[in-house]
């Protein structure tokens, strides 16, 4: 079954994939990784692999055998286009999202390019939203190959936002929700690089939903210059 979570954007989360390793600054103070020890400590089965890439085919139908619709984040535990998930593991998991279209699902990933790759072998629903997370100017490469990748919904995540992305081409863009780092050792965001990205959001006329500011006052983290910005994207077919 989809578990529920208590998230801004989605009601549930499917971890058919969890586990990973670094591939830039973002991932420094993970917390799939520090939750993935917790779980394993627990003796919860699906994480006695720790934070090993491991992929959970027993449920693969866990979308289909689900009855109320709902906006589903892919994966928080992980990255399904980590090298240790196979091209069929993957393939299978489009299929399944394909085949449940009274779901919306998101999914995001560092390693667009294995899913640039693998995109013309994937079935693709219009409740498939595609998003890849940039921490700072230094990815935004990611940025460029998003782009092309033919999902509904294409989304950037500044998530954690640890620099000023300068300006955005945000062109074939169709959100944008930045966050600051959360936890304990979290680094410090500046507010005028979440400013700029709403500004530039504004102006290219791209939702923009802004997550947290502060890691230890979540209420009040999620204003920025005394507001909230929650912005969604046009959807095709959740609820239907």
């Amino acid at each position: 079954m989809l578990k529920k979570i208590n998230d801004d954007i989605a009601e549930k989360v499917w971890n058919i994939a969890a586990g990973c390793t670094s591939v830039s600054p973002g991932c420094i103070n993970c917390s799939a990784r520090y939750l993935s020890k917790i779980f394993q400590e627990k003796g919860y089965e699906k994480y006695k692999n720790g934070f090993r890439p491991t992929f959970h085919k027993n449920i693969i139908n866990a979308p289909r055998t689900s009855k109320i619709p709902a906006r589903v984040i892919v994966c928080n535990m992980g990255d399904l286009f980590h090298p240790k998930i196979k091209d069929n593991q993957i393939r299978n998991v489009f299929l399944t999202m394909y085949e449940t279209p009274k779901m919306e699902f998101i999914l995001t990933t560092k390693r667009i390019e294995r899913l640039a790759n693998l995109s013309n072998t994937l079935n693709w629903g219009n409740n498939i939203w595609i998003g890849t997370s940039v921490e700072s100017r230094d990815y935004l490469n990611r940025v460029d190959i998003l782009r092309n990748i033919p999902a509904a919904i294409r989304f950037i995540a500044f998530e954690p936002l640890l620099g000023d992305v300068g300006e955005l081409n945000l062109d074939r863009i169709n959100w944008v929700t930045v966050c600051a780092e959360r936890g304990n050792n979290a680094r410090p965001m500046k507010i005028d690089w979440a400013r700029s990205i709403r500004d530039q959001c504004a102006s290219a006329n791209v939702p923009f939903f802004f997550r947290q500011k502060s890691s230890k006052k979540r209420a009040t983290g999620r204003l920025l210059d005394g507001r909230l910005h929650r912005q969604l994207p046009k959807t095709g077919e959740y609820g239907a």
